[in-house]
């Protein structure tokens, strides 16, 4: 193996009868670039390569590389130094490699196994999940897609624990969580969820460096350690420049930024994005989107609330609801 600055296992595995790799390997987004080692194993330089048929777990590859040559599929290092240096393994191949959260990767991150949610009023009973089975692996950028009143948003709480749900089970990180105390629910969002809300939720009389250091602080963390992590997650989303200044004085892709900036601070299992170009003009949404990009070429999972079927198009899978029933999954249909 070559002698990388990586911060954890890099797992090889050679191209022999079939030019096939996993998505995590390489992406359109990123580039459409997969690290090829050097015959003597001393460095592994970006290639550029041809794309050819994608599914949800493999790219198939048509140029650029040849039957035998090897490839880095596997960075499981906790923190990325590039874009798209941060790559996950998939289930299906060759080699399996542990991911941050103690989990191989035939684990889904998120479960859920017959998930209800019912509303109830004196005279109403309404019924916003029924049935609900979904599976989000590490690494996986998913859209939940459909009408209003679908059920989006209540999915959304509940895969946030901000709501429990009144049936089946829900397990995060191969953890319980769906029966947890408020308590436990409070401790684990905070370590394990980052959110993009869409309303931003940033809160006026905080600077941009303290609305971003504040879930840091119910972490017992050193303030050193705050501080490094806060001015990090800046500069990833560009906004280091305007740590000192206040929400009021930041346009609406400024704080959707910092909002985002807040949610990777402290290094979650998963990103939660609540319409999260909804109260942003055209131009800041497809920044914001691109920005959601870069974060998922990094290694983030992340799973997004949309109505809008351009940005459906960013994700790996969509995932349709109807009348709080999922009723499709799948690569998102190209729109027209």
């Amino acid at each position: 193996m070559p002698k990388l600055s990586v911060d954890g296992t890099i797992v090889s595995d050679p191209l022999r009868t079939v030019k096939y790799t996993g998505r995590p390997a390489l992406s359109a987004g990123c580039g459409a670039e997969v690290f090829k080692l050097l015959d003597d194993g001393s460095a592994a330089p970006r290639v550029p390569v041809q794309l050819g048929k994608r599914l949800v777990d493999v790219i198939a590859i048509l140029g650029g590389l040849e039957i035998g040559d090897w490839i880095i599929v596997s960075d499981i290092s906790q923190y990325a130094n590039a874009a798209c240096d941060r790559i996950k393994q998939r289930p299906g191949e060759a080699i399996m490699a542990a991911n941050d959260n103690g989990l191989d990767n035939g684990t889904a991150l998120i479960s859920l196994r017959g998930v209800q949610k019912v509303f109830l009023t004196d005279e109403v009973e309404t019924h916003a999940l029924s049935d609900v089975h979904i599976d989000i692996k590490q690494g996986e950028y998913v859209a939940i897609s459909g009408p209003s009143g679908c059920g989006k948003s209540t999915l959304l709480s509940i895969l946030g624990l901000l709501d429990t749900p009144s049936a089946g089970e829900y397990t995060l990180a191969g953890q319980r969580v769906a029966g947890l105390p408020r308590v436990e629910c409070a401790r684990v969002r905070n370590r394990q969820i980052g959110f993009i809300f869409q309303a931003f939720n940033l809160i006026a009389d905080l600077s941009v460096h303290d609305n971003v250091e504040l879930p840091l602080t119910y972490r017992d963390m050193p303030a050193g350690e705050r501080g490094e992590r806060v001015m990090a997650a800046l500069e990833r989303v560009g906004m280091s420049h305007r740590a000192k200044h206040f929400p009021a004085q930041l346009s609406g892709g400024e704080q959707q930024r910092v909002a985002v900036a807040r949610a990777v601070a402290g290094d979650p299992a998963i990103l939660l994005a609540d319409e999260p170009t909804g109260n942003l003009d055209s131009r800041n949404g497809e920044a914001v989107m691109a920005l959601l990009q870069e974060l998922h070429c990094n290694g983030s999972t992340i799973c997004m609330v949309t109505h809008d079927a351009r940005y459906v198009q960013h994700a790996d899978r969509e995932i349709s609801l109807f009348d709080g029933r999922v009723v499709g999954s799948g690569v998102p249909t190209p729109v027209a």
